[in-house]
């Protein structure tokens, strides 16, 4: 009897370290707050335990037992999404939950896939850097001129953020440092040579690092009543445009007090409109390069670049006849039902197709401008470009929400699921 009680204390401690792992590693490779606390409470519930978990983006709080409970605190900032190793952790997970794999084996497997390398190297993350900037140049109308230029700037960001990721104190000021060296280069660039707009090469150098699908989540986790969490990357992210707003405006001051010279003339197909085509192939290229950025596996990536083509073309189709809001609640509705559509057949999180395909749709570039807006005491336009970034933002989580709603049940994954919600 005293054996039995022994061996079920140590199978419950097992099950909690296993349990307080998972939590750590799905909190550390960015897993939202609502999606981490539905898959740890229903891993428990196959593991025999009982567990209430509070997630935020900088803690995890787990709560085991009834009457008499024991309490977890993880302390640690929220990681960026690698999305191939979020597969990984779901499987051991899944494995571990279902009873097929001891917790003891799963707590080490966890570990074993925490360290293991990225899917990409520095050097295709930096060019994807390079490759999203790009992209979102033509996107927002830009010349090859400016084109151009928001690849380098891409591709010099891309380096210094892996220097931030090696260096505690960089890190802390990469946003403000980031914008106000592409606010110095583009603004540079606009002075001297003509049909450069330093309006375009600014904000697509910087579409990486703006907060859009930051406050997309944000918007997500408050609809979805997390509101501790909701609200903590709210202000996150409001707090990041407000960082980078001050960069540009640091940069456009110093610009404008530096003795420069005259404007020169360049050759005129650089600055000439780019044809219509360009713009497709900027939207075939951009997908990969989100995919490269969120760590996506190889063998993800068609399913990625498909459902984010449809997706943004849709998108822009259905905001030409009933406008943005809509438009967007469109595009998000299908990136969504594609998410969870292939999430059930591939036995894969949701967030493998959400997370890239949405960050096409994202209001970052309207928040910029609204707090850039608002640095230029243009108080309306920023009060209106704010009120459309909330719209836009609200409407995509609405297309995400709905599309749950309408997801067959016989499609809907067992034991850890991962919808897009």
């Amino acid at each position: 009897m005293r054996t039995m009680s022994h061996d079920l204390r140590r199978a419950q401690r097992d099950s909690r370290a296993f349990l307080v792992s998972a939590a750590k590693y799905l909190h550390r490779h960015g897993t939202p707050a609502h999606r981490l606390e539905d898959t740890l409470v229903v891993c428990a519930k196959g593991l025999g335990q009982r567990l209430q978990v509070l997630a935020t983006p900088t803690a995890v709080e787990l709560a085991f037992g009834g009457r008499r409970q024991r309490s977890y605190l993880i302390r640690a900032d929220a990681g960026e999404a690698e999305l191939g190793r979020l597969v990984a952790l779901d499987a051991v997970i899944a494995e571990v939950g279902s009873g097929r794999l001891d917790p003891v084996a799963g707590k080490l497997k966890l570990r074993r896939v925490a360290a293991a390398p990225p899917v990409y190297g520095g050097a295709a993350v930096i060019a994807a850097f390079g490759l999203a900037s790009a992209g979102a140049a033509r996107f927002f109308g830009g010349n090859l001129a400016e084109v151009l230029l928001s690849l380098g700037l891409g591709l010099g960001l891309g380096v210094l953020s892996r220097f931030a990721n090696a260096r505690a104190g960089l890190g802390r000021v990469l946003t403000p440092l980031a914008a106000f060296l592409a606010a110095l280069v583009s603004l540079l660039a606009a002075r001297w040579i003509t049909g450069v707009h330093e309006q375009v090469t600014i904000l697509s150098a910087l579409i990486v690092l703006v907060p859009g699908l930051s406050l997309t989540l944000a918007m997500t986790e408050l609809a979805t009543r997390h509101l501790v969490s909701g609200t903590a990357r709210l202000a996150g992210s409001l707090t990041v445009f407000v960082t980078m707003a001050f960069g540009v405006a640091v940069a456009r001051a110093i610009v404008e007090v530096l003795p420069l010279g005259p404007t020169h003339e360049v050759a005129p197909w650089l600055v000439e409109a780019l044809p219509a085509w360009t713009r497709s192939f900027a939207l075939v290229l951009a997908p990969i390069g989100f995919c490269v950025l969120f760590q996506a596996r190889r063998a993800d990536i068609p399913a990625i670049a498909i459902t984010g083509i449809f997706a943004a073309e849709l998108a822009r189709f259905a905001a030409s006849i009933v406008g943005p809001e809509l438009g967007a609640f469109t595009g998000a509705f299908a990136v969504a039902l594609a998410a969870n559509g292939y999430a059930a057949w591939r036995r894969l999180p949701a967030a493998v197709i959400l997370l890239p395909c949405l960050l096409l749709l994202v209001p970052g570039a309207i928040g910029f401008q609204s707090v850039t807006s608002f640095m230029a005491n243009d108080a309306l336009g920023g009060i209106e470009a704010a009120f459309r970034m909330v719209l836009v933002a609200v409407s995509l989580v609405a297309g995400v929400l709905v599309a749950n709603t309408v997801v067959l049940p016989h499609l809907r994954r067992p034991a850890t699921e991962h919808r897009a919600a």
